[in-house]
């Protein structure tokens, strides 16, 4: 099933969450001010150049999960500032939903 055609879903409250709780990487990535919608296109575009790192099933949970890097232009540097999202993989829904980042 390509993930190309799944929903990517950042719910504003993940959002909060995460550029409270990460801040530093938030910060040195310039994405403060990013939305949820916005954030989820980030991912989308990720996801479409097939950008998948470590798949796996946590059956404590009952989750599939998977990472990618996103590579964000850095405002203080000349490397890129890279932020890994871990996404979880709903296929029956065809949606990832953002679980964090780091």
């Amino acid at each position: 099933m390509p993930l190309d055609d799944f929903e990517i879903e950042v719910e504003d409250a993940k959002l909060a969450y995460v550029k409270e709780a990460k801040n530093g990487s938030i910060e040195r990535a310039g994405l403060e001010d990013i939305t949820a919608s916005e954030l989820a296109e980030i991912i989308k575009a990720k996801i479409s150049a097939n950008y998948i790192y470590e798949l796996h099933f946590k059956a404590e949970f009952d989750v599939a999960k998977f990472n990618i890097i996103i590579e964000i232009p850095s405002r203080s540097a000349s490397e890129p500032t890279r932020i890994m999202a871990a996404l979880k993989y709903q296929p029956e829904q065809k949606q990832l939903k953002l679980i964090t980042l780091f």
